[in-house]
This record gives structure tokens, sequence and C-alpha cells, in this order.
């Protein structure tokens, strides 16, 4: 008495079909990876864009103290000169 194996043979029909489902299987995978990757990218840059913006802000901040400074700097030099050129006429 001889045992043979119960599944029938793949037909190339199937073994087609079977290739292409796993083709497009991939694809939407590489897709779903894609899309995750890309919205990870995105959070970063809003990250980055937020860091910017404070770093702008701070610049500003720092310009304006140091305009501040520099009219200071130069009423108090012109005091020290007696007046200096920038009270002359």
């Amino acid at each position: 008495m001889h045992f043979g194996s119960t599944e029938r043979p793949i037909s190339d029909h199937e073994q087609a079909r079977m290739a292409k489902a796993a083709k497009v299987a991939n694809n939407t995978a590489t897709i779903s990876g894609c899309s995750i990757e890309l919205q990870i990218q995105k959070q970063h840059i809003e990250r980055q864009q937020s860091e910017i913006n404070s770093l702008k802000g701070l610049i500003m901040t720092l310009q304006g103290q140091f305009d501040q400074f520099q009219q200071q700097r130069a009423i108090e030099l012109s005091q020290m000169l007696g007046g200096g050129p920038t009270e002359k006429g």
C-alpha cells in the first residue's frame, strides 16, 4: 500500500496569482512603511520649525537689547565728552 501526498500540485495559473498577490502585499507594505516614515519626518520637521521659531524670538530679543545698549552707551559717551557731537547743532 502506497500513501501519497494529499496536496494537489499547484497550477501555473495559481502560482502566477500567488506571485502577483505576494507582489501586491509587498508593495502595500512598502507604501505603508513609507507613509509611516513620512509621518515621522513630518513630526521631526514640525519640532525643528518650533525650535527655529523660538530661536528667532530669542535673536529678536537680543537684537532689541543690543540696540538699547548701543543707544545708552552713545548717550553715556556723549555725556563723558561734555556734550560731544550729538548735542552740538
